[in-house]
């Protein structure tokens, strides 16, 4: 598996991809998350205009993508809880897996935590929805301390939602 920088033409495998993780949700009770294509496209869109988009690639298959943001995020900014430090951190979003248990998300953490050490980080911050029981699972299960609540703005309603703010120290 490699990782590579997502270009606007993986956006059709992308957006298939996204399909996937909408009914995987969907089918654990999460049925607010990603409910809009028309956001989701802008929102990588200007992720891979920034450079800060990924794919995870196995013989010229995607199996999955993610936000990877190298300096802060000032919906962390305010938070209702508390970090484990104030110290620099790069962010994670939009994680998604073609598959389920085949690794996908593990893999791109692995990816993440190489590349925040050689960059001298040792914080990586992510927030999920309060019923993405997965990702809930997956950030426990690898280490992530559920530090509190965040308050995330939507673009394409306008709309706060409520996010459950995670952080892993890295050793």
């Amino acid at each position: 598996m490699q990782v590579l920088h997502a270009t606007l033409n993986d956006l059709n495998e992308l957006i298939d991809i996204y399909y996937i993780a909408v009914k995987h949700m969907s089918d654990e009770g999460n049925l607010t998350q990603w409910r809009d294509l028309n956001e989701f496209i802008e929102d990588v869109k200007g992720y891979i205009h920034q450079d800060n988009f990924y794919v995870l690639k196995e013989e010229n298959e995607i199996l999955g993508f993610f936000a990877y943001i190298k300096n802060k995020d000032v919906a962390y900014d305010d938070i209702r809880g508390n970090w484990l430090n104030n110290e620099p951190y790069v962010v994670i979003h939009k994680i998604a897996s073609k598959y389920h248990n085949r690794g996908v998300a593990s893999n791109i953490l692995k990816y993440v935590i190489e590349e925040t050490k050689k960059i001298g980080i040792y914080n990586i911050k992510i927030d999920t929805h309060e019923k993405n029981i997965s990702m809930q699972s997956f950030l426990n299960k690898h280490g992530f301390v559920n530090c509190g609540i965040i308050s995330y703005k939507c673009n394409f309603n306008d709309l706060n939602t409520l996010r459950l703010a995670y952080q892993k120290v890295l050793k």
